[in-house]
């Protein structure tokens, strides 16, 4: 396409449609990556494919709806978008130099002859554009968070650029400090489940329904670790890992009060008692994003009317007592009737 335009893509798609004697009329769906372009509620394709087919129902895709929420949560929770940042800039320093690669698996292979137990598991580069499969770079990180602390020891006694070796330094000023460490693994607990639900979006026999019900659980499963109880296992994990990694230990911020243009009241302002309030604070923070941006993501008319629909057809087939549904269907919307 020379034009990208909202106009030019729907000439596009109605013109193939004719070259291949399809008619717009028996369109009863239309998904689409969530580009504006696409998926504009005024001027988007969706919108105007909509406009002369009412039945032309807009989903907004699976896989994208939950990156683009993957993506929210990790850009909007400090923590972990500093995490994010640092774990990147590890993979740059030790998959894009065929040096420092080699010296990374000799130091593994060093430690492993003396008895230490180290993972065999290498150093995963990170996805550009896919957020949803990040959670196993992450955990190559933490797997081997103490060979790379060694492998930037070690790159600094040879002779380096003066911005390569100001990189290192930070990557080893960053890995000592026990903040990242905490941002490592809540990122990877995150990341994990959402990568789960991401490869069982892309079975198949997924329907309607099922991807539904999938997104459903895997909200359940992240409010159930938002409880205290679950947060003092997390909390003593990273604790015991702060303590062989030889990271240091975790200290509060330091105190600073807003500007007087941003303080609202004559309250005093709030300050974590101790150094597990105030991550138990940031972990509860991280979980509320994530699930808060899967929910508006996947809460759309288009999934509610196509799940509607699958359990008719389902429970009619079945010869199961359907009205409640059918009820739904016809009554969603008036002006997009579905003809059945």
């Amino acid at each position: 396409m020379d034009n990208i335009s909202a106009e030019s893509l729907t000439h596009a798609i109605k013109d193939t449609l004719v070259r291949m004697n399809v008619s717009l009329s028996q369109c009863r769906g239309q998904c689409y990556d969530g580009a504006s372009n696409m998926s504009g509620s005024r001027n988007g394709v969706a919108a105007k494919l909509a406009l002369e087919e009412k039945c032309a129902l807009y989903t907004h895709c699976y896989g994208h709806a939950l990156n683009l929420a993957v993506s929210t949560t990790m850009k909007k929770s400090k923590v972990c978008c500093d995490a994010m940042e640092v774990a990147l800039e590890i993979t740059k320093l030790v998959k894009f130099s065929p040096k420092r690669n080699v010296m990374f698996d000799k130091i593994k292979a060093r430690l492993n002859s003396e008895g230490d137990s180290i993972s065999a598991v290498g150093i995963r580069s990170f996805c550009p554009t896919r957020w949803t499969v990040k959670g196993a770079s992450i955990g190559s990180i933490l797997e081997n968070y103490s060979v790379l602390k060694l492998l930037w020891e070690e790159s600094l006694e040879g002779s380096l650029l003066a911005d390569i070796k100001g990189r290192i330094i930070g990557m080893k000023v960053q890995m000592s400090e026990f903040h990242l460490l905490f941002g490592l693994h809540l990122c990877e607990r995150i990341l994990k489940i959402t990568d789960n639900l991401s490869v069982s979006l892309q079975a198949e026999s997924m329907s309607a329904a099922d991807g539904q019900a999938i997104a459903e659980k895997t909200i359940q499963t992240l409010k159930d670790m938002r409880s205290d109880s679950m947060f003092e296992l997390f909390w003593k994990y990273v604790e015991c890992m702060q303590k062989r990694t030889d990271t240091n230990e975790p200290l509060l911020p330091r105190k600073r009060k807003a500007p007087k243009r941003l303080e609202i009241g004559d309250g005093e302002c709030y300050f974590s008692a101790t150094v597990e309030d105030h991550y138990r604070q940031i972990y509860f923070e991280a979980l509320d994003l994530a699930v808060t941006s899967i929910q508006d993501r996947f809460d759309q008319p288009g999934y509610v009317m196509y799940k509607n629909l699958e359990q008719l057809f389902v429970k009619a087939a079945n010869k199961c007592d359907y009205s409640v549904e059918f009820q739904e269907v016809i009554t969603m919307d008036t002006e997009n009737r579905i003809e059945l």
